[in-house]
């Protein structure tokens, strides 16, 4: 019998599902927060959902506009294009391949959130 799994790629581990927030638990984890707060009293999980998601489309909105969006205590989004380069082709080594430019979003986090990800490194050890 053969095998019909795909082999693993080097790289990231796979996440278990458990380990992702999706759209709609972030959005019902904000309805609980604001319901344990007292302030969400006739707000509904739907509405909380819409806000998540124009929040989200208003964010994209941004970004491919080409603006730095910035969260305090988060982090900021960019949009930034990476420059051409020569590569190579893994299926044929010696062949070089150039890989064009691109357009991508980065990431730069706050001090706030590195300093909270070292706490949790730190009392794991």
């Amino acid at each position: 019998m053969e095998n019909t799994t795909t082999p693993k790629k080097p790289g990231r581990k796979p996440r278990a599902a458990n380990e992702t927030m999706t759209r709609r638990e972030l959005a019902t984890a904000v309805y609980h927060k604001l319901r344990k707060q007292g302030g969400a009293s006739r707000i509904t999980s739907q509405a909380v959902f819409d806000v998540v998601q124009a929040s989200i489309d208003c964010l994209n909105e941004a970004i491919v506009a080409g603006k730095h969006v910035e969260f305090r205590d988060f982090g900021v989004f960019e949009a930034i294009t990476r420059k051409s380069r020569m590569g190579r082709n893994p299926n044929k080594p010696g062949v070089a391949v150039v890989i064009p430019p691109r357009r991508t979003v980065k990431f730069r986090p706050s001090r706030k959130i590195l300093a909270d990800l070292a706490k949790v490194l730190e009392a794991s050890k």
